[in-house]
Protein backbone atom coordinates (compact mmCIF):
# COMPACT_ATOMS: atom_id res chain seq x y z
CA UNK A 1 0.00 0.00 0.00
CA UNK A 2 1.40 3.75 -1.35
CA UNK A 3 1.79 6.20 1.87
CA UNK A 4 0.62 9.39 0.55
CA UNK A 5 -0.70 12.91 2.48
CA UNK A 6 -3.63 14.60 2.15
CA UNK A 7 -5.04 18.29 4.05
CA UNK A 8 -7.77 18.69 5.80
CA UNK A 9 -11.16 19.29 4.54
CA UNK A 10 -13.93 20.96 6.56
CA UNK A 11 -16.72 18.76 5.85
CA UNK A 12 -15.19 15.68 7.36
CA UNK A 13 -16.58 15.94 10.73
CA UNK A 14 -16.38 13.09 13.04
CA UNK A 15 -19.53 12.04 14.99
CA UNK A 16 -17.81 12.22 18.38
CA UNK A 17 -20.73 13.59 21.16
CA UNK A 18 -19.76 16.35 22.87
CA UNK A 19 -19.30 15.03 26.43
CA UNK A 20 -17.03 12.06 25.04
CA UNK A 21 -15.37 14.76 23.01
CA UNK A 22 -14.75 17.45 25.88
CA UNK A 23 -13.37 14.31 28.36
CA UNK A 24 -10.67 13.06 25.91
CA UNK A 25 -9.75 16.87 25.15
CA UNK A 26 -9.38 17.14 29.20
CA UNK A 27 -7.75 13.48 29.33
CA UNK A 28 -5.80 13.11 26.61
CA UNK A 29 -4.91 16.69 25.51
CA UNK A 30 -4.73 18.45 28.23
CA UNK A 31 -7.40 20.99 27.23
CA UNK A 32 -8.94 23.37 30.33
CA UNK A 33 -11.45 25.18 28.29
CA UNK A 34 -13.35 23.78 25.80
CA UNK A 35 -15.52 26.42 23.78
CA UNK A 36 -17.88 25.59 21.64
CA UNK A 37 -15.21 26.38 18.74
CA UNK A 38 -12.58 24.86 20.23
CA UNK A 39 -14.68 21.33 20.07
CA UNK A 40 -16.34 22.27 16.62
CA UNK A 41 -12.69 22.79 15.17
CA UNK A 42 -11.17 19.73 17.24
CA UNK A 43 -14.24 17.26 16.47
CA UNK A 44 -13.18 18.39 12.47
CA UNK A 45 -9.78 17.67 13.40
CA UNK A 46 -10.74 14.04 14.65
CA UNK A 47 -12.71 13.34 12.08
CA UNK A 48 -9.75 13.91 9.32
CA UNK A 49 -7.55 11.85 11.62
CA UNK A 50 -9.92 9.33 11.18
CA UNK A 51 -9.96 10.04 7.70
CA UNK A 52 -6.32 9.28 7.62
CA UNK A 53 -6.63 6.17 9.28
CA UNK A 54 -9.00 4.52 6.80
CA UNK A 55 -6.56 5.61 3.51
CA UNK A 56 -3.53 4.97 5.60
CA UNK A 57 -2.79 7.98 4.63
CA UNK A 58 -0.35 11.42 6.26
CA UNK A 59 -2.88 13.99 7.36
CA UNK A 60 -0.58 17.12 7.71
CA UNK A 61 -2.23 19.69 9.47
CA UNK A 62 -1.20 23.74 9.94
CA UNK A 63 -2.71 26.62 11.81
CA UNK A 64 -4.65 27.90 8.72
CA UNK A 65 -7.82 26.04 8.20
CA UNK A 66 -10.98 27.67 6.64
CA UNK A 67 -12.58 25.66 9.75
CA UNK A 68 -11.26 27.32 12.53
CA UNK A 69 -9.52 30.51 14.07
CA UNK A 70 -5.65 30.67 13.78
CA UNK A 71 -5.46 30.89 17.52
CA UNK A 72 -7.75 27.91 18.29
CA UNK A 73 -5.90 25.45 15.37
CA UNK A 74 -2.54 26.27 17.05
CA UNK A 75 -3.94 25.48 20.35
CA UNK A 76 -5.02 22.17 19.30
CA UNK A 77 -1.95 21.58 17.19
CA UNK A 78 0.25 22.13 20.36
CA UNK A 79 -1.91 19.99 22.37
CA UNK A 80 -1.85 17.03 20.02
CA UNK A 81 1.91 17.50 19.43
CA UNK A 82 2.04 17.26 23.16
CA UNK A 83 0.42 14.12 23.52
CA UNK A 84 2.73 12.64 20.75
CA UNK A 85 -0.39 12.21 18.36
CA UNK A 86 1.27 14.49 15.47
CA UNK A 87 5.31 15.00 15.01
CA UNK A 88 6.72 18.37 12.86
CA UNK A 89 8.00 18.29 9.46
CA UNK A 90 9.67 20.27 6.88
CA UNK A 91 7.51 20.62 3.75
CA UNK A 92 8.81 22.70 0.77
CA UNK A 93 9.66 25.29 3.52
CA UNK A 94 6.93 25.21 5.99
CA UNK A 95 7.00 23.30 8.88
CA UNK A 96 3.35 21.35 9.68
CA UNK A 97 2.06 19.14 11.81
CA UNK A 98 1.64 15.77 10.50
CA UNK A 99 -0.38 12.95 11.54
CA UNK A 100 0.37 9.55 10.02
CA UNK A 101 -2.56 7.03 9.93
CA UNK A 102 -2.89 4.25 10.92
CA UNK A 103 -1.89 0.74 9.43
CA UNK A 104 -4.91 -1.00 9.05
CA UNK A 105 -4.09 -3.83 11.13
CA UNK A 106 -3.07 -1.72 13.78
CA UNK A 107 -5.10 -1.90 17.36
CA UNK A 108 -3.38 -0.19 19.64
CA UNK A 109 -3.79 3.36 18.30
CA UNK A 110 -4.08 6.05 20.59
CA UNK A 111 -7.58 7.45 19.16
CA UNK A 112 -8.84 3.34 19.17
CA UNK A 113 -10.63 4.34 22.52
CA UNK A 114 -11.88 6.95 21.21
CA UNK A 115 -13.55 5.77 17.66
CA UNK A 116 -15.52 2.88 19.73
CA UNK A 117 -16.75 4.74 22.43
CA UNK A 118 -18.30 7.31 19.58
CA UNK A 119 -19.62 4.20 17.85
CA UNK A 120 -20.95 2.88 21.16
CA UNK A 121 -22.65 5.86 21.79
CA UNK A 122 -24.51 6.21 18.27
CA UNK A 123 -25.83 2.53 18.60
CA UNK A 124 -26.86 3.17 21.79
CA UNK A 125 -28.61 6.16 20.28
CA UNK A 126 -30.20 4.02 17.36
CA UNK A 127 -30.99 1.23 19.89
CA UNK A 128 -32.97 4.02 22.46
CA UNK A 129 -34.85 5.65 19.60
CA UNK A 130 -35.78 2.04 18.50
CA UNK A 131 -36.83 1.57 21.81
CA UNK A 132 -34.56 -1.35 22.08
CA UNK A 133 -33.14 -3.14 25.65
CA UNK A 134 -30.06 -4.02 25.76
CA UNK A 135 -31.01 -7.63 26.40
CA UNK A 136 -33.23 -7.70 23.03
CA UNK A 137 -29.88 -7.34 21.15
CA UNK A 138 -28.41 -10.85 20.85
CA UNK A 139 -24.70 -9.84 20.53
Amino acid sequence: MSHYTMKPVPDCVGDYPESLLREWATDTLGAVRCSASYLAALRITLGNMARADRHGATLHLTADVPFASRQTMRTILGQLLGAGLVTLRGSQGAVVHAYRGAAPMDDHHPLERLYREAEDAAFNRYRQSLGLCVGDIPY
